[in-house]
């Protein structure tokens, strides 16, 4: 009888055991999609000409933007992987 109460307590040790790790690995996970959140702001920021530019585009052409604004999407993808990573 004194060694079921041990059992039980086990499963509850291991379990905020857990919880507490879930906890510092949440944080983590919010501050790294913090930073990459940053990062992609300064990013945009970089990248504003060309952002305006495919913009502008855009409306120009309605929905002929996929082809006839397709260097400028390019520009932009470069832009953003050059100041994003």
């Amino acid at each position: 009888m004194s060694s079921h109460p041990n059992n039980t307590d086990q499963p509850d040790r291991a379990q905020i055991k857990d919880d507490g790790r879930d906890a510092r690995l949440s944080f983590r996970r919010f501050a790294e999609h913090k930073m990459k959140r940053e990062f992609k702001e300064a990013a945009i920021k970089k990248c504003e000409v060309h952002l305006k530019n495919f913009g502008q585009c855009a409306q120009d052409n309605g929905l002929l933007v996929v082809f006839k604004c397709r260097d400028l999407n390019k520009k932009i993808n470069e832009c953003m992987v050059e100041h994003n990573s």
